[in-house]
């Protein structure tokens, strides 16, 4: 899986980027049943709105893309830093 190399770092796990809203908010409501209290959050960057969870260390960055994996979704880590923001 995509990014599944940088679980040693942690970082950010992005689960999907929309050029519409409200499919990423959709995408959201999806997110929460998965992840309850996680935090995945719509941002918007580089023109497209992206679902981006908050900071994990490793060994959760692993269990949230497998997860995704087990729901039919996709999601790759972005490394400490990479987040609009920081």
């Amino acid at each position: 899986m995509a990014g599944e190399e940088a679980t040693g770092r942690g970082g950010f796990v992005q689960a999907g980027a929309f050029s519409v809203r409200e499919n990423a908010e959709d995408l959201l409501l999806t997110l929460e049943e998965i992840f309850p209290g996680l935090g995945f959050r719509v941002t918007g960057e580089d023109g497209l709105f992206k679902l981006l969870s908050p900071r994990l260390d490793p060994a959760l960055c692993g269990q949230v893309l497998k997860k995704l994996a087990d729901h039919g979704l996709q999601g790759f880590i972005r490394e400490s830093g990479t987040r609009p923001g920081e």
